[in-house]
């Protein structure tokens, strides 16, 4: 029966956008799931944890998405002209393998720029990489001409359902480097980025390398990245 009081009859619906991971880290008691009316979750692999709670015909995928109009390419706005991956964030990042791939980059000579946008209280965790500038408080107008810029969005992540970082690089042209881990794959295809395993630094520093030595790659990535997004 439901765990929820007051019902009044109104159907109850609730949207998961944590990885089950989170959920079951920091919420013990799963009770409240199995009172709802529907689930909706960002991720197709989410689905079968949730069915564990809830009949499988009551459980929803609806893929996560941006504003298209406003996250989009420029022809105005042009790449940096030296190799640039920028970093968005931190919540759920894999900030020590985003760390150690900058730092291994650098030992290998590769000319890749670091462009990191996270918020003031953050910028401890960054300080003193090698090639890398830190940015915060900046606007949306200016964190979209940084996704615009940047030759691709490098972000490895420790879990993730969708994730609103990708989304607008992938909206703004812009293809991208993670981590093959919860929905990432669902929502960067094979041709809009590059997914190395987690805690992978060789196979991150190798795509920095792939994106350094290939220019037409930039291109290709960007392109299907926006056409993945326009989906």
């Amino acid at each position: 029966c439901s765990r929820w009081k007051w019902r009044w009859n109104n159907r109850i619906v609730a949207s998961f956008h944590q990885p089950p991971e989170f959920l079951d880290k920091h919420v013990v008691d799963k009770g409240y799931i199995a009172g709802l009316d529907a689930a909706i979750v960002m991720a197709d692999f989410q689905i079968d944890y949730m069915a564990k709670f809830l009949p499988r015909e009551r459980v929803f995928c609806v893929p996560h998405g941006v504003d298209i109009q406003y996250w989009c390419p420029s022809p105005t706005v042009s790449r940096w002209p030296e190799p640039t991956f920028v970093f968005v964030g931190f919540w759920l990042r894999d900030v020590e393998m985003a760390k150690l791939t900058i730092r291994r980059a650098a030992e290998l000579g590769l000319p890749a720029k670091f462009r990191i946008v996270t918020f003031p209280d953050r910028r401890p965790h960054f300080e003193g990489l090698p090639n890398t500038e830190l940015l915060s408080g900046i606007s949306d107008e200016q964190l979209r001409d940084e996704y615009r810029r940047a030759h691709a969005l490098f972000l490895p992540l420790q879990l993730s359902t969708a994730n609103n970082v990708v989304l607008e690089a992938m909206s703004c042209g812009t293809g991208v480097i993670s981590t093959r881990i919860g929905g990432v794959p669902e929502y960067v295809s094979a041709d809009a980025g590059i997914l190395v395993p987690p805690q992978d630094i060789d196979q991150a520093a190798a795509a920095i390398r792939t994106i350094c030595e290939n220019p037409d790659q930039v291109a290709r990535l960007g392109e299907a990245a926006r056409r993945r997004a326009e989906l």
